[in-house]
């Protein structure tokens, strides 16, 4: 700095290092806690004046961890002086060992992970099949091709080949997009019941007429109805109102063909009926035998003898003959001697029948079951409910409770009109598949979503796409592109946490990734500890004394008087060279300028002192003395020691006009240990200009009119 009219010289006197003694803005670097620095500003007529600052370390430890606050990154976190991983406050502990610190570790207590993952913390996020999808999440972990079961268990498809939103596996007409059982009438054959009688079409012989399920007696579209109960229908009775008969017989229906007399023919029709030799009164009379009176044609000895052959005009006889009593009589043919002439028998081998009834000649018209059906057309003929199998068998009912044209016995869900079968959902529950994925609803964690059957990592409606396949969904992966990372970390995407020293800083942000006890080279570099043993504020790396304070070369006093040019030696001995009586002078200023006190001249080297010439001097033995030269004056001083040595040592003193004194400054004022503060002197002259430095990394010229 320069200032005023003339130019100065200065002289800086310190306990600390200065970049120069003898310019007017050094930086200092203190060696104590407060440093008192002194200039002496000379005028270029030699005179002196004296200014000095003092520079206050820096000592405020907020959080009492022993680092002052200027070097303490942390300066409110007694445990920290660097943010580190975690930053201050919280801890860069890593309990699980897993190099990632517990406020980056989703999982603090897993050494295998760093966040929860499909899994979460303490379970790994396994995918035994390769199909995206961790094994805690897969409910089919060995099948590449399902994460849940489905319709069809694991390892089966849960394939729909015919696309009736029923699978396969449980689709009991896989290739029937109409059926999912055989149901009634099998695969590829529709249940249809056209007529509504609860009998499929395929099983109902009568597929039109919804009173009948066979043809029956009287075929389709015709009731098999017994009007007289006499279990013979009414389309094949020949009397349907008379139960006696079936056929109108000889004497026509509601009227019995009795035959009183046992001649066979029926009262109704013998007009002898209770003649067994007559069927009428001929010319002789009932009860009289014709031919008695006259033959029986009623010319006597006529041609109709009895004996000779005649015509009864019954059907039901053979080889008709005039009998003795001139009765015109037959041989009654009846085969199976049922009592009804073979003419007349719709059945003359059956003894039992003499029509062929609803079964036929040879089978009994019987009704075990009393159902109005015979046994012969009765499916069931020991179910009095039944007259055909139908659906569900003999004994069973054709119910259809719910009215979906399945029975009852055939249906899986007999109570549910929308369903025959339990299908996926079961009964009551449609087998609804909304987004066409195969997957009934009610199985489908995602009915909505056609691509997803469960919400997985990212929810319906969103894929589970792993980019960089690591097993993390990308909606949930924090780095979708690095397989080796899912969250950002302390490094971020593509590049690891690696905390190869182990000193919780990870190597992108470690100055010294080798070194677990550094993250900065600091003064000393990686791999050296920045120690300063004898708190000189050099480190034992730089310090050629690091338990001495100072360094080789720098001043000291070993304690003896009778040497001089104490400094610390090659081994940080501190020797002075011998000098028993060597006298030294030194003035406060080599100039004595007016207005003021006078020089001080102090003498050295002796027990005793004696001054010349006297002119000028306050005294002229001992030391120190003032002078006050008129004109510039050498003197001579002589020291003696304690045995009577001398020396003796010589000082100028010139005269002068003191200079002002001057404006002193040290930037920054407490300054931090370590650091620098630059000091500066001026005398009048314009605003000087200031270097302030910044923590021995250089300064930065601004003015003093700028400066905060």
């Amino acid at each position: 700095m320069t200032g005023g009219a003339a130019a100065f010289t200065y002289l800086w006197n310190n306990a600390g290092t200065l970049t120069s003694a003898t310019i007017a803005n050094p930086v200092a670097t203190p060696i104590a806690g407060v440093t008192n620095y002194t200039v002496d500003v000379t005028s270029g007529a030699g005179c002196t004046t004296q200014g000095s600052v003092t520079v206050n370390w820096e000592t405020t430890d907020t959080d009492g961890d022993l680092t002052v606050d200027c070097l303490d990154g942390c300066p409110a976190d007694p445990l920290k002086i660097a943010p580190g991983i975690c930053g201050c406050g919280v801890s860069d502990v890593d309990t699980d060992g897993d190099l990632t610190a517990d406020c980056n570790d989703g999982c603090p207590l897993d050494p295998l992970k760093i966040a929860l993952g499909q899994c979460g913390c303490g379970v790994p996020d396994t995918d035994t099949d390769g199909d995206l999808t961790a094994d805690c999440n897969d409910g089919c972990p060995l099948d590449p091709l399902k994460i849940a079961a489905g319709v069809c268990g694991c390892g089966v498809a849960d394939t729909d080949t015919d696309g009736d939103l029923t699978a396969d596996c449980i689709d009991g007409c896989p290739l029937d997009p109409l059926k999912i059982a055989a149901g009634i009438c099998g695969c590829g054959v529709a249940d249809t019941d056209t007529d509504g009688d609860l009998t499929a079409d395929c099983l109902d012989g009568c597929p039109l007429d919804p009173n009948k399920i066979a043809a029956g007696i009287c075929g389709c579209g015709v009731a098999d109805t017994d009007t007289d109960g006499d279990l013979t229908a009414d389309c094949i009775d020949g009397c349907p109102a008379d139960p006696l008969k079936i056929a109108v017989g000889q004497c026509g229906c509601g009227v019995a063909d009795t035959d009183t007399d046992g001649d066979l023919t029926a009262d109704c029709n013998d007009g002898c009926p209770a003649d067994p030799l007559k069927i009428a009164a001929g010319l002789c009379g009932c009860g009289v035998p014709e031919g008695t009176c006259q033959d029986c044609l009623g010319v006597p000895s006529g041609p109709a003898q009895p004996g000779t052959g005649c015509d009864d005009n019954d059907v039901c006889t053979i080889n008709d003959l005039w009998s003795p009593l001139c009765v015109c009589t037959g041989t009654f043919q009846d085969t199976d001697g049922d009592l009804t002439c073979d003419a007349n028998d719709g059945c003359p081998l059956d003894p039992l029948k003499i029509a062929a009834g609803i079964c036929g000649c040879g089978v009994s018209d019987v009704d075990t079951d009393g159902d109005l059906t015979v046994d012969c057309l009765d499916g069931c003929p020991l179910d009095p409910l039944k007259i055909a199998a139908g659906i569900c068998g003999c004994g069973v009912s054709d119910v259809d409770t719910d009215g979906d044209l399945t029975a009852d016995c055939l249906d899986g869900c007999p109570l549910d009109p929308l369903k025959i079968a339990a299908g996926i959902c079961g009964c009551g529950v449609a087998d609804t598949d909304t987004d066409g994925d195969l997957t009934a609803d009610c199985l489908d964690g995602c009915p909505l979503d056609p691509n997803k059957i469960a919400a997985g990592q990212c929810g319906c409606g969103v894929p589970d796409t792993d980019t960089d396949g690591d097993l993390t969904a990308d909606c949930i992966d924090g780095c979708p592109l690095d397989p080796l990372k899912i969250a950002a970390g302390i490094c971020g995407c593509g590049v690891a946490d690696t905390d190869t020293d182990g000193d919780l800083t990870a190597d992108c942000l470690d100055g010294c990734p080798l070194d677990p006890n550094k993250i900065a080279a600091g003064v000393c570099g990686c791999g050296t500890p920045d120690t300063d043993t004898d708190g000189d504020g050099l480190a034992n790396c730089i310090d050629n004394c690091p338990l001495v304070t100072g360094v080789q070369g720098s001043s000291c006093t070993d304690g003896n008087p009778c040497t001089i040019n104490d400094v610390l030696d090659a081994l940080c001995v501190c020797v002075g060279t011998p000098d028993p009586v060597t006298a030294g002078v030194t003035a406060s200023s080599p100039v004595y300028c007016t207005p003021g006190a006078g020089v001080t001249l102090t003498a050295t080297g002796g027990v005793t002192y004696s001054w010349l010439p006297a002119a000028g001097l306050s005294a002229v033995t001992g030391s120190p003395v003032t002078a006050t030269p008129a004109s510039a004056t050498t003197y001579t001083v002589t020291a003696s020691n304690a045995v009577g040595c001398t020396g003796t040592a010589t000082v100028t003193v010139t005269t002068g006009t003191t200079p002002a004194t001057p404006v002193m400054s040290a930037t920054p004022n407490g300054f931090c240990p370590g650091g620098n503060s630059q000091l500066g002197a001026q005398i009048g002259g314009a605003a000087p200009s200031y270097c302030a430095a910044t923590h021995s990394t250089g300064c930065v010229s601004v003015t003093s009119s700028s400066r905060t």
